[in-house]
């Protein structure tokens, strides 16, 4: 189980363009040293932007939603 809150904890460094860069790096990081292990990842509550604020009821419009989802769509079977 990988529990999420992927980047850093600077907020004022966060903007929505760059907010996925770590969970993608580190995806491809675990991935990779993981091999064959099952991976579980959640987000954690600073993956959306602003931090603390996510909205889980846009029906899939949320562009973080969707490039997380690309993300992990290879590691979610």
């Amino acid at each position: 189980m990988w529990t999420g809150d992927n980047i850093a904890h600077d907020v004022w460094m966060q903007y929505d363009s760059n907010q996925t860069r770590s969970t993608e790096v580190l995806t491809k990081v675990i991935s990779e040293t993981l091999g064959d292990v099952q991976i579980y990842p959640i987000y954690g509550n600073h993956e959306c932007f602003p931090a603390d604020e996510f909205n889980f009821t846009d029906n899939g419009n949320n562009t973080i939603k969707l490039k997380t989802s690309d993300i992990w769509k290879k590691t979610i079977p």
